[in-house]
């Protein structure tokens, strides 16, 4: 095991660095020979520290892996299954990696169920229309705030408030043939990396998009939208004056920047109306 810790330990340290691509791959490689040269079994695997786990999956899906058990990994799972219904297993090849995943079984009709924040929700939508090949009827439930724009951007498919149906009792026995957890569609279904090439997925509201315009109008181009990392909790640098803040929480208000009179924590609908109209956005 020994041989292995150096470039475990690497991951660690720059798994996330988007500008170490060499000694990313590097790292990885060489954690792949020793997975073959000392036979490892997934239990061995499964025995590594926590943070070496996720950042070596990590490191290997930005390098285009998408066929790893990592995926199970980076998305731990916790609490209680809120529904009754047969698991859809993830069916990815146990480590070293193999050549492809396993196909998706099909089936009439599948639960999408939520366990991710906003953001990453968003994100994950983009896999959305790679479950269609296999199922019939997909219901998909998502954080109230997303629930009006998801429906208009995806409407193949029927979405649901979580809150609606973790308070509700109308998910009954035999509704759905299989179930999927929000995050693990992406490794489910998306079957190349390729397939992360999507155009844009998301449609806002017209008639908001025509409204934020019009409120644009009265600021000089360009139209710059700002966004920081929110929990560091502090604005620097401040690039230049006329720029539109798009960042959510509790701040210090620097001069020349103009905040939209809306909730940037929960209206979702108008920042995408917002964003739509925009030149850029630096985040």
């Amino acid at each position: 095991m020994n041989s292995i810790a150096p470039a475990l330990k690497l991951l660690v340290r720059e798994g996330m660095a988007q500008d170490e691509p060499i000694k990313l791959r590097k790292a990885m490689k060489e954690i792949d020979r020793d997975s073959r040269r000392f036979g490892w079994t997934d239990d061995t695997l499964e025995a590594l520290p926590a943070e070496w786990q996720w950042r070596c999956c990590t490191a290997r899906l930005q390098l285009g892996y998408l066929d790893w058990r990592g995926w199970q990994w980076r998305n731990p799972r916790g609490g209680t299954d809120p529904f009754d219904i047969p698991v859809w297993k993830l069916g990815l090849p146990v480590y070293p990696v193999q050549p492809q995943c396993t196909e998706p079984e099909k089936v009439k009709s599948l639960l999408v169920y939520s366990e991710q924040g906003v953001g990453d929700s968003i994100m994950f939508a983009q896999a959305f229309k790679y479950v269609l090949p296999y199922t019939e009827k997909v219901t998909i439930e998502v954080e109230p705030r997303l629930c009006s724009f998801m429906q208009r951007s995806f409407p193949e498919f029927e979405f649901h408030a979580l809150k609606d149906i973790r308070d509700s009792s109308w998910v009954k026995e035999g509704q759905f043939d299989a179930k999927v957890l929000y995050g693990d569609v992406v490794a489910r279904f998306m079957r190349d990396k390729s397939e992360y090439n999507n155009p844009p997925y998301i449609i806002p509201d017209p008639e908001k998009v025509a409204y934020w315009k019009n409120w644009l109008e009265e600021i000089p181009k360009p139209w710059i939208g700002y966004s920081w990392y929110g929990r560091q909790g502090v604005l620097k640098d401040m690039p230049c004056k006329g720029w539109i803040n798009l960042q959510y929480g509790d701040f210090d208000q620097p001069e020349g920047l103009i905040t939209p009179p809306i909730n940037l924590m929960d209206d979702f609908e108008d920042i995408y109306a917002i964003v739509q109209n925009l030149d850029n956005v630096v985040v």
